[in-house]
């Protein structure tokens, strides 16, 4: 048999620590994954319930700046309220 470097038995040492380390990282990965809980909007709707969030990415419709004539107090209010 022949004897094995150490430079090999080093690098062997470091690929056999990665190896547990990635199956170590998938299996904490796979219980963090299952813990997450599931969208609001699933829970407590059903599939086909639009999302609440929705709202937010609606364009919003753009006002001309004027107001109503009916919102508007009207000419003479104030001299209606000092009779």
């Amino acid at each position: 048999m022949r004897p094995v470097s150490p430079r090999r038995q080093i690098f062997e040492a470091k690929f056999e620590k990665f190896l547990s380390n990635k199956s170590q990282k998938e299996h904490i990965e796979g219980r963090a994954k299952a813990l997450k809980p599931a969208p609001f909007d699933v829970v407590t709707k059903n599939q086909s319930s639009p999302s609440k969030n929705t709202n937010r990415y609606k364009s919003t419709k753009a006002t001309s700046g004027k107001f109503d004539g009916e919102d508007l107090i009207p000419d003479g209010y104030e001299d209606h309220l000092m009779r």
